[in-house]
């Protein structure tokens, strides 16, 4: 046994026990107690287990998905016959409003937007194991191979509703910002190879889903925008700094990105200062009077 107390007349054994299993137990007469007292009769029992918890894995938030693979994101779920699946490809217009709402993806509301695509999504009626299945992004964008799809996978049982939500870039363009209150630098590649994309149409917006600035990368893929203090872009609050999104374009390829995401790269890993919390220039002076 694991553990006992001199204070509890019961002694709690920890077993693993097989789901949806019937297990039959024999206890002998004579096992004894630590001062040689015999239990004096055969005991038996039954154990009968059910199934795992019904459960579903799936990623939800926003995720890339490189348009030369499959166009598939993965899904799991245990004890699950199906779940009811809506995708829609988002429009350039439709993703900023779309992400700004913070429940979006974990809320128990309706799809914020309506859903194009509706299927049901079978997961077989093998219980107790980890069933994997794709979703199919190509299902939603048509005869397009790229595009941002927005996908929501109703997971609800009886008395509880839930659903997980995932925005998805399918995208042959790799972008990669850097921000500042003065300028920014913006860097578009190809995800399959890493090879500069030139001639990319670069789109500065703000969290009102106005553009505030566009240009294009030269030959190495690079552009520089002005930054969030030369565009007037106000912060949410005192606590934030002003937020900045890009988008870049290619033809019928799309790739976005805003200035709060990051890798979790930062300087202060490698010992190097670095001002964590720029702040736009402020010019003062002094005006004399007679």
């Amino acid at each position: 046994y694991n553990e006992w107390n001199w204070y509890e007349a019961e002694l709690h054994l920890s077993f693993y026990f097989p789901p949806d299993t019937t297990i039959t137990f024999t206890i002998d007469a004579a096992l004894p107690d630590q001062f040689g007292n015999k239990l004096g009769k055969v005991a038996t029992g039954k154990i009968i287990t059910t199934g795992y918890e019904p459960e579903v894995r799936f990623s939800g938030g926003t995720g890339i998905v490189e348009a030369d693979g499959d166009r598939r994101v993965p899904i799991e779920a245990m004890n699950y016959e199906g779940v009811n699946l809506g995708m829609r490809k988002l429009a350039v217009n439709e993703i900023v409003p779309l992400l700004n709402d913070q429940n979006v993806f974990y809320g128990r509301q309706a799809p914020p937007l309506p859903l194009t695509v509706q299927t049901r999504l079978s997961f077989g009626k093998k219980r107790n194991f980890w069933n994997l299945r794709p979703i199919e992004l190509k299902h939603s964008l048509g005869a397009d191979s790229t595009g941002v799809v927005f996908v929501q996978v109703d997971a609800s049982r009886p008395n509880n509703q839930r659903y997980i939500r995932g925005l998805y870039q399918v995208t042959h363009l790799g972008l990669t910002a850097k921000f500042s209150p003065r300028n920014n630098l913006v860097f578009v590649t190809n995800m399959k190879d890493a090879s500069p994309v030139a001639n990319a149409k670069i789109e500065v917006r703000d969290d009102g889903n106005k553009i505030l600035w566009s240009g294009a990368t030269d030959a190495q893929g690079r552009c520089e925008t002005p930054g969030w203090a030369e565009l007037n872009i106000p912060a949410r609050s005192q606590w934030d700094q002003p937020r900045a999104w890009i988008f870049a374009r290619k033809g019928n390829d799309l790739a976005f990105l805003h200035s709060e995401w990051g890798t979790g790269i930062y300087p202060y890993r490698f010992g190097i200062d670095y001002e964590w919390n720029p702040q736009p220039l402020v010019r003062t002076g002094v005006v004399m009077t007679d």
